[in-house]
């Protein structure tokens, strides 16, 4: 069955959706559900998010794979942010970029729809309070984010949740492909099989932190883009060098950090080494950890401010060994013109000017 919540003549109403028609239901699918006579043509009618839920979780790096790219380790809780209702909005509303934000990011996932109160359910009874799965973008302001250092700003912006058309009622949420498209081009695919909470175990582990209502919404982040705008570029190495430089540089981490962990000039950076900075990029991006998080996990010793140091007093040390490179004074000139005149004979000294700056007097 597919539950949809739509407004036609003037009223808002919940269905189910048919082919191209949407059949009128009476009452809501948190009780009693009855199918009535009345049949709208999808064409006349306008979907609405299906859901008016008490809170919308979101949970992050919920994606194995994901982790294992980043060299993360696999966490054994999910980290969970709160979504304000005043974010959700239809499956064809707009979504309103804020001034304040340059970068707004989507991500198609994978909602869980309660539907009766649970609170501290076990995982093996957790299929009995879910009514069903339908589609969020889960849209975040990915400059605010890095700048806030978390991600409830960042998330909270009227319009940033999208959900909908329907609820799906008869599917395995546990092997379902996730595809997000962007003007036509696929830019992100996944599947629900490789969750590291599953359904059960997500409902299970958030109903023993609070109390989760008929409509709430439990979002299960599958974060696992394979076309980003760092991407598009591929052709053209010198321009996605530089938009991940710039990108980088956005999220506040300096291209001699850069350097420092890749051991060389960004000059020098090869192809294999810039698919595994966008994957860095993209681990910070979103919040699942930071700069020396992820430098630590991948065995780099040190922090941000440690590799800057070492690669400052590297180079001090390069200057402090370098000879020097200009010529002599005009008082080094006069001794040594001095001591020749005098017909003094002496030997190179030990550390000489790299001009050759002494006299001998011939015999």
């Amino acid at each position: 069955m597919k539950i949809v919540r739509f407004r036609a003549a003037g009223k808002t109403r919940y269905g189910a959706l048919e082919g191209s028609h949407i059949v009128e239901y009476s009452g809501t699918p948190y009780g009693p559900f009855k199918k009535g006579r009345k049949k709208y043509p999808l064409r006349q009618a306008v979907l609405l998010a299906p859901v008016e839920p008490s809170k919308i979780v979101t949970v992050g790096i919920n994606y194995r794979d994901r982790a294992e790219e980043a060299g993360l380790d696999i966490r054994r809780e999910p980290t969970m942010v709160l979504k304000p209702l005043s974010a959700l909005c239809g499956p064809d509303d707009p979504i309103v970029v804020p001034p304040a934000a340059s970068r707004v990011d989507y991500e198609a996932e994978l909602a869980i729809v309660i539907k009766k109160r649970c609170r501290n359910v076990a995982p093996e009874r957790a299929r009995e309070h879910v009514l069903g799965y339908t589609c969020l973008n889960d849209v975040t302001a990915r400059d605010i984010q890095a700048r806030d250092g978390q991600a409830t700003r960042a998330k909270a912006y009227d319009s940033f949740c999208p959900v909908g058309p329907c609820i799906a009622t008869d599917i395995d949420p546990n092997g379902v492909d996730i595809e997000a498209y962007l003007n036509g081009e696929r830019r992100q695919a996944s599947n629900t099989k490789n969750l590291i909470f599953p359904v059960e175990d997500l409902v299970a582990r958030i109903s023993a932190v609070m109390t989760l209502l008929p409509g709430d919404i439990i979002e299960e982040c599958m974060n696992r883009v394979v076309a980003t705008q760092l991407t598009k570029d591929k052709d053209d190495p010198d321009a996605a060098k530089r938009k991940l430089i710039d990108a980088f540089a956005s999220i506040s981490i300096e291209p001699a950090d850069l350097q420092a962990y890749l051991g060389h000039s960004l000059d020098r950076v090869q192809p294999a080494e810039l698919a595994d900075l966008r994957s860095i990029y993209a681990t910070i991006r979103d919040g699942e950890a930071t700069w020396d998080a992820v430098m630590e996990a991948r065995g780099v010793t040190g922090s941000t401010a440690d590799s800057k140091k070492i690669a400052e007093d590297k180079i001090a040390r390069m200057k402090k060994e370098t000879p020097k490179d200009t010529p002599p004074t005009e008082e080094e000139m006069a001794a040594a013109t001095k001591a020749a005149a005098e017909g003094e004979q002496g030997e190179p000294p030990s550390d000489p000017h790299p001009y050759g700056l002494y006299f001998r007097r011939r015999r």
